[in-house]
Order: C-alpha cells, then sequence, then structure tokens
C-alpha cells in the first residue's frame, strides 16, 4: 500500500508539474500587450541601457559623446550593420530580438549623442 501511494503521490506531481509552463500563457494577453508600440527610449531601457549605460563590455556609453566620436567614421548605416549582425561582445540585434530593423535604427540615433534625433510624436 505504502508504495503505490508514494507512486500514485509521484504521478500527481509530474502531472501538475507539466501543466505549470501552461499557466499564464493567454494568448489574448499577449497580442494585447504587442498592440502598444513601445518608444524608442522604453525600448532601449528594456534592451540596451544595461550595457550602454554603464559601459560595459567596451560598448560606447549614450551620455558619453567621446565614445560615440571614435565611432564618427562609421556611417548609421554601417553602425545599424553592426547591431543587426552583432559587434564584439554584443549579441546580434543587440538585446531586442523582437525589434525591426527601423526600430534599430532608431535605437542607434537615441544612443548616439552626437546624431540629431527628431523627437516622437505621442
Amino acid at each position: 500500500m505504502g508504495c503505490q501511494l508514494v507512486m500514485r503521490s509521484k504521478f500527481i506531481l509530474i502531472s501538475l508539474a507539466s501543466t505549470i509552463p501552461l499557466v499564464g500563457c493567454d494568448a489574448s494577453q499577449h497580442s494585447k500587450a504587442s498592440e502598444t508600440p513601445l518608444t524608442t527610449e522604453a525600448r532601449y531601457f528594456q534592451s540596451c541601457a544595461s550595457c550602454h549605460e554603464s559601459g560595459r563590455a567596451g560598448a560606447p556609453k549614450r551620455s558619453a559623446p567621446s565614445d560615440w566620436a571614435k565611432r564618427s567614421h562609421k556611417s548609421e548605416d554601417q553602425m545599424l550593420r553592426s547591431v543587426i549582425e552583432g559587434y564584439r561582445g554584443m549579441p546580434a540585434r543587440g538585446m531586442c530580438v523582437d525589434c525591426t530593423d527601423e526600430e534599430l535604427r532608431e535605437l542607434v540615433k537615441f544612443l548616439n549623442p552626437l546624431s540629431v534625433v527628431e523627437p516622437e510624436a505621442n
């Protein structure tokens, strides 16, 4: 009897554990969240700030024009290509895997204090 109880308990635990990943996976909630696009600044703080605020791993700091002056020989397209393909310690697409190429271009402009950025319409 004791062995059957242990086996039954294990079966119940395994059954419950297999349903845990499904909790909170409501597709309608996900689509509602994705309907509201993030601003460039919000994307920056979500995906880029962990390295570009501190200069971690040699990342140019957003607030340091001298870091960006070293890259002034690169065109916006070249910098965008580096972001898309990855560069040195930065993974491909930075940390913004769901960003479109155009959103990545806007992030490059936002990060670079030497570029002229048009304010976003609210």
